[in-house]
């Protein structure tokens, strides 16, 4: 056999190889799909049958009715576009002001940031439990988008100052005129 058809029996076994591993990844969750289409009684009686013997959809229509699954969702992504876009304002601004005014210092204050993320984030639960309780925020989108800021904006200031410092090192080694204009 030649090297040509040794390297394509090499590469059709590869991609058997690869199906069949990609085919055993997927297997749970192809099952969890299709018992979803199962009636209780069935898959209590026949819990190892692949295939449901008659589909259902009892239980996503008591998840979009009965357990107020369009709600949860608006709520979620009320939250999490709210800490996004204010993060990213908030951290923007900082950073690039980290790095243009206190080139320095910046490297210590970004150390001192992402230091913080040594601590496990439960260690804050209760404290922010009490002062979230104090400030009336509890069951609130503004209590629990401010605990978010809390954790994302160091973050977000230590990776955007490292953005920002290539962008300030190159308008510094410019000509005056060229970055101020005419």
């Amino acid at each position: 056999m030649n090297r040509v058809g040794s390297s394509k029996l090499a590469m059709s076994f590869l991609y058997v190889l690869l199906t069949v591993l990609a085919l055993i990844a997927v297997f749970p969750l192809i099952w969890i799909i299709l018992s979803s289409f199962k009636s209780s009684g069935e898959m209590a009686s026949h819990p190892l049958a692949f295939f449901p013997k008659s589909f259902t959809l009892s239980y996503y229509d008591r998840v979009l009715n009965n357990m107020h699954f369009t709600t949860n969702i608006k709520n979620s992504l009320l939250v999490s576009l709210s800490a996004t876009l204010i993060t990213i304002v908030v951290s923007s601004l900082a950073a690039y002001g980290i790095v243009r005014f206190f080139p320095r210092a910046g490297r210590k204050m970004t150390k001192l940031l992402i230091t913080t993320y040594m601590f496990p984030p439960i260690l804050l639960a209760v404290p922010y439990s009490i002062i979230i309780v104090k400030f009336g925020l509890m069951n609130t989108w503004t209590g629990l988008v401010i605990t978010y800021l809390s954790f994302s904006i160091p973050y977000a200031i230590w990776m955007l100052t490292g953005f920002f410092q290539p962008f300030l090192l190159k308008l510094k080694r410019l000509p005056e005129w060229m970055v101020l204009g005419n």
